[in-house]
């Protein structure tokens, strides 16, 4: 959860919570009367096989850098929650508190009181963010523990040097999510929190009118950050070979 101040952004909480309850529960706590929740799961998924538009739409742009998004349909994700899309169901208890989910657009800025729920994918988010030329790889169950834990440590380092606005990270912060010793489950749940922490980074962008929709709400939607023109003196990061995408 990051709250806007006058020095940038500042950590007011960051845990997991595993059940949709849960989750809940700890919105419904730190939310203020305008808030934007950023949820890194399939919020609507209407179709039962296959792959949804804005998934397509993100591997015609970030596929060359690693970035396309898991196909997401009804039978892959029910696998996981009882038969139905767990990010689908915690979408509805959100409405229930109050939140505008999947709506037609974006809200434009500057925002005043409401709630909103948009579904969002880290991985193109951090290749336009950090203008990178492929995802970071930091997920330990995908690469070996050296290799995991020294892009772990470079992703915090770029998290921490995001700019307009910026993230307070505090000694406390950075010890929550250090990640430098942790193993096993322990290094999965930072992992999480880094990723929570990026998400609602996203959310920030949101008054500031720096991100796009891909899809619809009616198909399913997923909101980047807009890409920056380049100036005279830019170069674009460097094309990567087309890979298998990496899922959520």
């Amino acid at each position: 959860m990051l709250r806007p101040g006058r020095a940038g952004l500042s950590v007011a909480a960051l845990e997991t919570r595993v059940e949709v309850g849960e989750i809940v529960a700890f919105v419904r706590e730190h939310a203020l009367a305008s808030t934007v929740v950023m949820v890194d799961a399939p919020l609507v998924v209407p179709n039962r096989t296959g792959m949804r538009d804005c998934d397509r739409e993100t591997h015609r742009r970030f596929g060359a850098r690693q970035a396309g998004a898991y196909p997401a349909n009804r039978v892959l994700l029910a696998r996981y929650n009882r038969g139905r899309p767990r990010g689908e169901e915690l979408a509805e208890a959100l409405v229930s508190c109050g939140f505008e989910a999947e709506p037609d657009a974006l809200p434009a800025p500057p925002l005043h009181k409401g709630r909103w729920l948009f579904e969002c994918y880290p991985h193109p988010a951090q290749v336009v963010l950090f203008r990178l030329a492929r995802t970071l790889k930091y997920k330990r169950k995908r690469q070996g523990r050296a290799r995991a834990s020294a892009e772990f440590r470079r992703f915090l380092g770029l998290v921490g040097g995001l700019r307009g606005p910026a993230i307070a990270l505090t000694p406390g912060v950075l010890r929550t999510v250090d990640a430098t010793r942790a193993v096993g489950r322990e290094y999965k749940r930072r992992e999480d929190m880094l990723d929570a922490l990026f998400c609602a980074y996203l959310a920030a962008l949101v008054p500031a009118g720096r991100l796009e929709m891909l899809g619809t709400p009616r198909t399913g939607s997923i909101v980047v950050p807009r890409q920056r023109r380049l100036g005279p003196g830019d170069r674009p990061p460097p094309r990567a070979p087309a890979v298998p995408s990496v899922g959520r």
